[in-house]
């Protein structure tokens, strides 16, 4: 809205005088502008007449004075303009792990239409960007991401008053274009019950280090980096409790480093399954141990560490599990050829993280609502929660179990 200042009265002339101040957008330099002009109005005019008019006069002065700015905006281009919003948007507002993903995916889409004028790039453009990429064999995962991170950046450009129009808002996301075939290969999976046990029954070969990292994503639903930045103060062995207050995370740029969680939802106090207590003092033992041997300056307090290096790479977990989830499948691929394993406890193809997609699977199942699914699992939204209402059928079976005793005791009164 634009700033009405009154300057007072000049008797010689008859008239008040107002200052009227409106924002004209920035500079080259993403530096505030603001314009100014001095109205005059007779002083015949009652002073509720002169407000009307003067909110009249500054009302259209704001509109042109934007239209004309809008028109003679800095001639940035996608390119420069993508540095300027990492640097006074994104560090200022997100976390290093996604500064680091919008970082790469700019790159990546600066390479395709950076050199197009910010304020000429159209939705015909976008469209045609999209088609590019997915030529180029970009997933439409990828693509998506790109559509979000450019939604975000055309908004902050709007709120410089660089462009009135966000182009991605006008087209539809690329994910709405996905087939049928490619929505099914994308389903988030999780284990059923038996294949949970099975997952168990592999489980006690590995090292206790990673039976414990395995059930917490599994049994207490923490994310991969909840798990790095897990420390034993946060393992209340008294009551059963587990804090997470910290996630660990690793890029090419900053290396590994602490955060916050991943929302503030993140943060929270679970009581999960006593299970992973006792794992988790078995392998306490173990811990100390190596701590007698590791260098005074590198101890911590860190539950997942490295020999004489401190806190574990964030990537050691899902390394080791996807070495063990392939000598899964070479055991059963043997078994299965000699049909000694039955097709409902063969793993499929799963990634560390649909541990914890099975963990609320496996709570919706037993009967726990959605909100205190989400609350466990640290979720910042229903809508969240809901993709991992996976059907692990034990419902299903249960009530049509109870539906067979009705209709056997009604053939026997028959």
């Amino acid at each position: 809205m634009p700033s009405i200042e009154y300057r007072g009265y000049n008797s010689h002339r008859n008239e008040h005088s107002y200052r009227v101040t409106v924002s004209a957008g920035y500079d080259k330099d993403i530096n505030q502008v603001r314009a100014r002009k001095t109205f005059r109005l007779s002083g015949n005019k009652t002073e509720k007449t002169r407000e009307r008019e003067i909110a009249k006069l500054a009302a259209e002065f704001e509109y042109k004075y934007k239209q004309q700015k809008i028109n003679y905006a800095p001639r940035l281009t996608i390119s420069e303009f993508s540095d300027r919003f990492i640097e006074m948007y994104v560090k200022e507002h997100l976390k290093k792990r996604t500064i680091f993903e919008y970082k790469r995916l700019l790159k990546i889409i600066c390479t395709y239409i950076g050199h197009y004028k910010l304020i000429d790039f159209s939705a015909y453009q976008l469209q045609h960007l999209y088609v590019d990429m997915k030529s180029d064999d970009l997933t439409l995962d990828t693509i998506d991401h790109c559509h979000a991170i450019l939604s975000s950046m055309f908004s902050y450009a709007i709120k410089m008053q660089l462009i009135t129009v966000n182009p991605c808002k006008i087209i539809d996301r690329p994910r709405l274009a996905k087939t049928r075939k490619e929505s099914q290969q994308k389903k988030i999976k999780a284990l059923t019950v038996p294949q949970i046990r099975e997952l168990c029954n592999h489980l006690e070969q590995e090292p206790v280090r990673y039976r414990l990292a395995t059930v917490l994503a599994l049994f207490a639903g923490l994310r991969k980096s909840e798990i790095n930045g897990l420390r034993w103060s946060d393992i209340n062995f008294e009551d059963g409790s587990i804090t997470i207050s910290r996630q660990v995370s690793y890029t090419s740029s900053d290396g590994i480093f602490e955060d916050t969680p991943k929302t503030n939802s993140s943060s929270r106090t679970i009581y999960p399954p006593k299970a992973i207590f006792l794992l988790a003092k078995e392998y306490r033992n173990e811990w100390e141990k190596q701590q007698l041997i590791v260098d005074h300056e590198k101890k911590t307090d860190y539950v997942f560490i490295e020999e004489n290096r401190g806190v574990i790479h964030p990537d050691t977990i899902t390394g080791w599990f996807r070495k063990f989830i392939k000598k899964i499948h070479n055991q059963q691929l043997a078994h299965i050829n000699s049909q000694a394993i039955s097709e409902e406890l063969q793993i499929p193809h799963i990634r560390f993280h649909d541990l914890r997609h099975t963990c609320g699977t496996l709570r919706s199942a037993l009967g726990e609502n959605i909100f205190d699914i989400g609350s466990f699992l640290g979720h910042s939204s229903k809508s969240s929660t809901e993709i991992y209402m996976h059907p692990l059928n034990m419902k299903q079976q249960d009530i049509s179990s109870k539906i067979d005793d009705i209709a056997s005791a009604d053939n026997k009164q028959s």
